[in-house]
């Protein structure tokens, strides 16, 4: 088989392929990624991609540089919150499990380049201050996991949207 989906993979593709067709020109690296993409998702994957977006579009981010408009997604997908002066926990501060965190259709897209993780921290310091009730100087922690999707990892969810086929009610 071409492609993991039975149908909105390959609708995908011709949908891509039909838009190189209409502009007269080939893929440029970033569409070869989207080509890449539909051939490794499955329908259901397809599926929750599209949930994710439609659940997240506040998270939608457009910047503007010389004249260039760009689009992602970021989103905060783990929080949290660690005081010096509490007993110590045990924390996890490695990478995210994108896959068991969000989805293998998550994992597969960041092997491909159309999601990105990181893992952000800020500390902060206080001190004693006997009016708010803070007895002793100390330290929070914040730890905050983020997963970005590329303005390419959008687009294949609008392609995969207006793919896949409409569901009986």
């Amino acid at each position: 088989a071409l492609t993991k989906s039975r149908v909105t993979g390959p609708r995908v593709i011709a949908l891509l392929t039909a838009k190189l067709v209409a502009a007269h020109t080939t893929a440029t690296d970033e569409q070869e990624l989207l080509y890449a993409a539909a051939e490794v998702l499955t329908d259901h994957e397809f599926k929750l991609l599209v949930e994710f977006v439609r659940e997240n579009q506040s998270d939608i981010r457009v910047h503007r540089f010389s004249g260039i408009e760009a689009r992602d997604m970021r989103v905060q997908i783990r929080h949290e919150s660690h005081d010096s002066n509490w007993p110590n926990e045990s924390i996890s501060i490695g990478p995210l499990d994108i896959a068991s965190d969000v989805g293998i259709w998550a994992s597969k897209l960041k092997q491909i380049g159309l999601i990105s993780d990181e893992l952000r921290e800020k500390r902060k310091a206080y001190r004693e201050d006997g009016e708010a009730h803070i007895d002793m100087p100390g330290v929070t922690q914040n730890l905050t996991w983020w997963i970005t999707l590329s303005a390419e990892a959008l687009e294949l969810a609008g392609l995969a949207e207006k793919a896949m086929p409409i569901s009986s009610p």
